[in-house]
C-alpha cells in the first residue's frame, strides 16, 4: 500500500493505459464499476483476447515444433 492505495487499485487504474485499438474500445464499452479487482479484469481480458482454444492451439504448435536437419531455425 502506497499512500493508502492498494496494489490492486493501482493495477486497475493503470491497466487501461496499456491498451491500444480494439482493446481500448472493448474496455471503454465495459459497464462502469463492473470490475472490482485486477483478477476480474485479467480474467475478462484474457477471456476476450486469449480464449482457452487459442492458448491450447498455440501450446500445441510450440510443443510440436520440429526443425528438419536441412533447414535453418528461421526457415523452420
Amino acid at each position: 500500500k502506497v499512500n493508502g492505495v492498494t496494489d490492486d487499485a493501482l493495477r486497475l487504474y493503470l491497466f487501461p493505459h496499456s491498451l491500444t485499438h480494439h482493446a481500448t474500445a472493448w474496455f471503454d464499452c465495459l459497464p462502469r464499476n463492473s470490475i472490482n479487482t485486477f483478477e476480474q479484469m485479467a480474467k475478462m481480458f484474457l477471456g476476450k483476447y486469449f480464449p482457452r482454444s487459442m492458448v491450447t492451439k498455440l501450446r500445441n504448435e510450440i510443443t510440436n515444433f520440429r526443425q528438419r536437419p536441412d533447414e535453418s531455425l528461421f526457415e523452420a
